[in-house]
């Protein structure tokens, strides 16, 4: 293992003037080098933050640093181009830093890493181009992982390990990497008991009934941000081992010495440096979601029949072209997880707890356009359809996956939903829970969400979107119709019969219950397209069950390793937004980088 880098952390390099944090400067939130901090969940996007949230306050940051006008936050359409590889470079004749393990990307992922490779004794420095920790992670929810940690077994939550490989690979079809399935099923409670060893506070999440968060999380069903205490905890702990973090960094490239990645190049505020890792590249650089050119190439049902990303806007996919560069392959062709709700926003990337979003995701009419209803998938959904599939026998929270697919296959891949002046008082009556659950200001832990990147009462965002025109608002239907292109007759023909239903109090059609029976007949009427909502991309780097980065020819790529939405394969290929995976994308990061770390120091 190579000497540990002689400079404290919080100095600057002589030779590049490269600022990075101390523990101090963590807990108050210093800046290193500029840079904008994009949130997201699954998911929040379309937010760039001037200054790095403080641990202990992630709401103190300034409104006026960010945005003027609540429009501009929810319409971004920040997203990259480019999608060839990324040839990697010569090293230097001489480094500018050096370290045993390099990070790059501090989500979830590569906070994990960084904090088992501390501990480790190893020297770590994490390389983010944003200005803080946490990426996508830090906007996560649940950590779904499906059983065998510890304070799952004393809460009496089943796991049986050979049942799940086998229920992940009859969900992955004959495109399931087996190997890998089986590693992650293994070590994803190990890395919950490791976290709570080191003082991590779990407990079963009580939304949901499965997966794990931080206690408290998401008391009173407020899920947005459940990640944050856990992205905070191991930032924290990686530093306090001695992990170096240099925000506002952005890597531009891989250094190869023959077939071996031996470091990075860097681009930040001073300029370009070279970072020597002596063991280890380890990329947890998010997912393509942000990259319209990449999903094209790799994702192409996402660019054809997705309404929008809810992904970080970091998520643009350079850190895997830069594993293509240096030779890797790439897996899960065209896999991805999504959520209903996306709609025709005048960006790309979208905020899923906007208030609008929760509005349009109740079971309003819903119809196709040929005036046909739709299904409405929810945690009941299994007793309402029995005669299609059943729920993801993991976590129920694959009703949302469900509900994608299903708007994904309606013609011109969304359907169109109705209601009328009455919304505000009706919404409530659905009941919907996880992410469909409207926000409101009395919730529990809802100042973990800033006013500034979400409105604390859902009725502002749906105000918004309606005012935008994106939710169409008409004193008739034909009016309404005319502003969504959608047939007059048809619609008027839907109304009619919907409102029959609602009289009649019965749905023998969808087996709607009978509270759900809201007819549309009070003007002005509302109405909107409502399509899928891409959560993340699947596809990425190819790795082995050690997150090794696996090349061409069929050898790892030495000295490369990967983990979360940066890598492919534990869902399979091809999986069209329902996302079956052995672990929920926020545990996957957390859980790969954890085994990288242990892979690049051979532990």
């Amino acid at each position: 293992m190579a000497a540990r880098h002689s400079e404290t952390a919080g100095t600057r390099d002589a030779n590049r003037g490269q600022r990075t944090l101390s523990r101090r400067d963590l807990m108050k939130g210093t800046l290193a080098a500029g840079g904008g901090l994009a949130l997201s969940s699954v998911a929040l996007a379309g937010c760039s933050p001037s200054a790095a949230p403080a641990p202990e306050a992630p709401s103190d940051v300034p409104a006026k640093a960010l945005f003027e006008g609540y429009n501009s936050l929810y319409t971004s359409d920040s997203v990259a181009t480019g999608k060839d590889p990324i040839a990697p470079l010569e090293p230097p004749s001489s480094w500018d830093r050096s370290a045993d393990i390099v990070v790059v990307g501090l989500g979830g992922g590569g906070l994990a890493a960084s904090l088992r490779a501390a501990e480790e004794g190893a020297s770590v420095i994490g390389i983010e181009k944003t200005n803080a920790w946490g990426g996508s992670s830090k906007w996560a929810t649940t950590f779904a992982v499906p059983g065998g940690a510890r304070c799952q077994n004393e809460a009496g939550v089943p796991f049986d390990y050979e049942g799940l490989v086998t229920a992940m690979a009859s969900a992955a079809g004959m495109k399931a990497d087996i190997p890998l399935i089986r590693r992650l099923l293994k070590e994803g409670p190990a890395f919950i008991d490791w976290m709570e060893d080191r003082g991590a506070e779990w407990e079963v999440e009580p939304v949901l009934g499965s997966g794990l968060c931080w206690r408290g999380a998401t008391e009173d069903g407020f899920i947005a941000g459940a990640a944050m205490p856990v992205c905070d905890f191991t930032a924290e702990k990686a530093a306090a081992a001695g992990a170096e973090f240099l925000y506002g960094a952005e890597a531009i490239g891989l250094v190869k010495e023959g077939d071996r990645v031996v470091g990075v190049k860097i681009s930040d505020s001073s300029g370009e440096s070279f970072i020597q890792a002596t063991q280890g590249v380890i990329l947890t650089t998010g997912g393509m979601l942000n990259n319209r050119d990449m999903l094209a190439a790799y994702a192409p049902t996402v660019a054809n029949r997705c309404k929008a990303s809810m992904a970080s806007t970091s998520d643009t996919g350079e850190g895997i072209r830069m594993g293509l560069g240096a030779g890797a392959q790439i897996s899960g062709w065209d896999s991805y997880c999504a959520f209903d709700g996306g709609m025709n926003w005048a960006g790309w990337s979208h905020f899923l707890y906007g208030g609008d979003v929760q509005l349009v995701r109740q079971p309003w009419l819903g119809i196709s356009s040929e005036g046909k209803r739709y299904p409405y998938y929810d945690d009941h959904a299994p007793r309402r359809y029995p005669q299609f599939p059943g729920l993801d026998p993991v976590r129920k929270s694959s009703a949302l996956f469900n509900q994608a697919e299903i708007l994904q296959t309606q013609p011109g891949a969304c359907g169109h939903l109705f209601f009328d002046a009455d919304y505000e008082k009706n919404a409530p009556v659905f009941g919907q829970t996880y992410c469909r659950k409207l926000i409101t200001p009395d919730m529990a832990n809802i100042d973990r969400m800033p006013e500034f990147v979400g409105p604390h009462d859902w009725k502002t965002g749906a105000k918004s979107a309606i005012e935008e025109g994106t939710i169409a608002q008409a004193d008739t239907l034909e009016e309404l119709a005319e502003k969504l292109s959608y047939d007059a007759d048809i619609l008027i023909k839907a109304v009619e019969d919907w409102n029959s239903i609602c009289a009649a109090g019965v749905d023998d059609e969808l087996e709607f219950p009978a509270e759900w029976l809201i007819p549309v007949k009070t003007p002005p009427f509302y109405g909107a397209a409502i399509g899928s909502y891409a959560i993340s991309s699947n596809v990425g780097l190819r790795v082995d069950p050690d997150m090794a980065v696996v090349g061409t020819d069929g050898n790892v790529v030495p000295g490369l390793f990967a983990g979360g939405m940066t890598t492919g394969g534990a869902n399979g290929e091809s999986t069209f937004g329902t996302c079956y995976s052995p672990l929920g994308t926020v545990a996957l990061a957390f859980t790969m980088g954890y085994i990288a770390a242990g892979s690049a120091l051979a532990l």
